[in-house]
Parts: structure tokens; C-alpha cells; sequence
């Protein structure tokens, strides 16, 4: 079930506006993780809520819970569902686009296109992921 997505014509100043919400705002599942960034960021720039009536999970094991009732074995097979499969090289990706790259622990997380570099939340607000650690990347309208 992938997603048709059109970005709106403002969608750079509603990213840009998202992006400066968060910058210091902490990581904290369920209200500022990267799920939740990612989800933030395409209805910005699209105004689709790509999990309408479901909440965010609050913890790592509701995460988990969430994927595997879904049949999602991780965030990488959540995004290829909901938004088509991965580019074929993350190079590829634009500003808006989401990306996934792995935490020093191996888990896969999210982070939005900025650039060169990809926002997601951090400790002490956004963090930024160069492009080098993209593992895949996903196109948003």
C-alpha cells in the first residue's frame, strides 16, 4: 500500500519550518522519534498523514510491536510499504526525501533529507546524518 504522494507548493517553507520546530526539541518516542519525524514531515510537505488514525508508539517494544503486527520486519520495510520501494541509490535522494541509516547499536532509524545531510531527533534536538551513512533512501512525492 505505497502512497501517492504530491508535494504542496510551499512544501520548502513547511520543512524549513518543521526542521527549526525541532532543532532543539530532545528525541523522545512517541512525540519526537524518527518515526514520528518522518511522519511529520511528509504530511508538511504533502498535508498526507501516512498512518492516519494510528498513534505513535511510545516505546522501543511498542515500535517493535507495531512493525511485526503489520508484518514490517523493521523501519526499512515499513517505508518500502508505505511509500514504494527504496531509490536505487540514496544519492538519489532530494531535500524531503527519507532516508534510513543504522545506530552504532545496528538498529535501522529514520532521518529527512536536508541536503547533504539528514535531520532526525537527537538528545538534545536534531541531529544530522551525513550522506554517507544512508543505508536507503525513499522518495516523497
Amino acid at each position: 500500500m505505497s502512497a501517492s504522494l504530491v508535494r504542496r507548493p510551499d512544501w520548502p517553507q513547511r520543512l524549513a519550518a518543521l526542521f527549526e520546530e525541532r532543532r532543539h526539541t530532545p528525541y523522545a518516542f512517541g512525540t519526537n522519534d524518527c518515526g514520528v519525524m518522518m511522519r511529520e514531515s511528509v504530511r508538511a510537505m504533502t498535508g498526507v498523514d501516512l498512518f492516519p488514525g494510528v498513534e505513535a508508539p511510545g516505546s522501543a517494544l511498542a515500535v517493535a510491536k507495531f512493525l511485526k503486527r503489520n508484518g514490517w520486519a523493521d523501519v526499512e520495510d515499513m517505508m518500502a510499504a508505505v511509500l514504494g520501494p527504496a531509490l536505487p541509490r540514496t544519492a538519489f535522494a532530494r531535500r524531503g526525501d527519507v532516508v534510513s541509516f543504522a545506530s552504532p547499536d545496528g538498529e535501522f532509524h529514520l532521518a529527512v533529507v536536508a541536503g547533504a545531510t539528514a535531520g532526525t531527533p537527537g538528545p538534545a534536538g536534531l541531529e544530522w546524518v551525513p550522506m554517507m551513512a544512508w543505508r536507503k533512501a525513499w522518495k516523497v512525492g
